[in-house]
């Protein structure tokens, strides 16, 4: 290439470096400010499948709205998560992870260091009795819907429901992780009654967790009045 083309290129990409630096002195941006502290979290120790709360101090220097942007490298985000304040659902493996969160203005953004959270290795499946509600009235002869949710890194090979620690059902069908029985209420069960739902792992030895509920039943005892 010609030396003179060579100079005169040098010359224009010092210029325009120049002129940006000049913009720069000119116009400054404004990105948000972060509080030094950074993301913090209702809990930095969970179980797997528990909910936290995570939130950022920010500060828009100019005139404008803000926007949130979280990320996670596991688990997921109850919507919305555009805001500076947000819920974070643990993922069902246990390890360390991390939230942080990139917040921007219109002159640029800043992005917050790295939170972690440790989630505690479980051996056991993390169920939870979705139907009925504890403290749930009933009367004999009443059908009921128990509704169990039962989650683990290996899957889970069945679900057991007891009544009064006696077995009732047990079943390895489920639609998106919830298990369903259905409950024809009796007169044994009058009074208060403990709904367990127990769930095995699968491909674990001694992987079993468990859930349980009281309900009330109200029926007629013989040789009693309506209870």
């Amino acid at each position: 290439m010609n030396k003179k083309i060579e100079t005169g290129l040098l010359f224009v990409l010092l210029l325009l470096t120049a002129c940006n630096g000049v913009e720069d002195l000119l116009n400054p941006k404004h990105p948000p400010e972060l509080d030094e502290r950074g993301v913090v979290v209702s809990q930095d120790q969970v179980m797997p499948r528990d909910t936290i709360m995570a939130s950022i101090q920010a500060t828009n220097p100019i005139e404008g709205p803000m926007q949130f942007e979280w990320h996670s490298d596991g688990g997921s985000f109850i919507p919305p998560a555009d805001n500076d304040t947000v819920f974070w659902i643990a993922p069902l493996k246990g390890g360390l992870y991390h939230i942080w969160v990139i917040v921007s203005n219109d002159d640029g953004k800043k992005e917050s260091p790295k939170k972690q959270i440790n989630v505690i290795s479980s051996s056991e499946p993390v169920v939870n009795i979705l139907k009925p509600a504890d403290g749930s009235y009933f009367v004999v002869t009443q059908q009921i819907e128990v509704q169990v949710s039962a989650e683990h890194e290996n899957g889970v090979a069945l679900v057991r429901l007891y009544v009064n620690d006696k077995l009732q059902a047990e079943t390895d069908q489920q639609q998106n992780g919830v298990y369903r029985f259905n409950l024809t209420v009796n007169e044994d069960m009058v009074g208060k009654t403990v709904l367990k739902a127990e769930a095995v792992a699968r491909n674990q030895l001694s992987g079993t967790g468990t859930d349980q509920i009281t309900i009330f039943v109200g029926g007629i005892i013989p040789g009693g009045n309506e209870q």
